[in-house]
């Protein structure tokens, strides 16, 4: 039994606590064999339990669940891409966002299209994003709650666009992300990311392939105990001014 330990580190919200009751129950429960089955998300003390070949353990309000005010049509296990373009401040040109979704429209993949965050530029992301409202297959996303996005990244067949989550995390859960442009441009990383220029015939290959296509769940971006050698780093530096 395999709990992804850096998902709950990394992601869960903080109000959880790695050694309070309801989490020990949680791995009793799991040390026992509990009841899953592949693709199964349970919801047991107020924590999700999603499983997908690891575990991952998130912290779940009720009196916070939110869901999608338009029916998402999206059978389990069917392919769909996340897709997040943010501006780039340096160089308004970097990206044409008309030209992804286009790709995205082609291959008639089913697309959560999230809107950009609010750096200088960002209108021109809008505009397009707001000339695909009304296709269909793509699912316009303005917020969505980390729990919900997290579980969406982990089940996405691949994520497309310039966001420093298909750096960071994608690689947590094995999702390859097709990485597009110079925003981030000399940042390390994952063998799953592939970094392409936005030109339409190029990217639709990439994301035709990255559909296909399954990587380890390693990330470059996790060290175990990071956050103990933070937290020591900073009390060092506190206790030494």
């Amino acid at each position: 039994m395999n709990i992804d330990r850096y998902t709950l580190i990394l992601y869960v919200k903080s109000r959880l606590i790695k050694k309070n009751r309801d989490y020990d129950e949680i791995i009793e429960w799991l040390d026992n064999g509990g009841n899953y089955t592949t693709n199964k998300t349970t919801l047991i003390n107020g924590f999700i339990l999603d499983w997908d070949g690891h575990w991952h353990i998130f912290y779940c309000d009720k009196n916070e669940m939110k869901t999608f005010k338009n029916k998402i049509d999206i059978e389990p296990g069917e392919p769909y891409v996340i897709s997040m373009m943010h501006p780039d401040t340096t160089n308004p040109d970097d990206l044409n966002v008309d030209t992804v979704l286009k790709v995205l429209r082609d291959l008639k993949v089913k697309s959560f299209i999230f809107y950009p965050n609010t750096d200088t530029n960002n209108s021109h992301i809008l505009e397009s994003i707001h000339k695909y409202s009304t296709q269909k297959g793509f699912y316009l996303i303005k917020h969505i709650p980390i729990e919900g996005y997290i579980h969406l990244l982990t089940h996405a067949a691949c994520m497309v666009g310039n966001s420093s989550s298909g750096i960071r995390e994608a690689a947590t859960f094995g999702t390859p992300v097709v990485n597009i442009g110079d925003r981030q441009v000399n940042r390390e990383v994952n063998k799953s990311t592939i970094s392409v220029d936005c030109n339409y015939d190029t990217i639709k290959s990439v994301v035709k392939y990255c559909l296909h296509s399954k990587y380890d769940k390693t990330n470059i971006y996790y060290k175990r105990g990071c956050t103990d050698n933070i937290c020591k780093k900073v009390l060092e530096y506190v206790e030494g001014v």
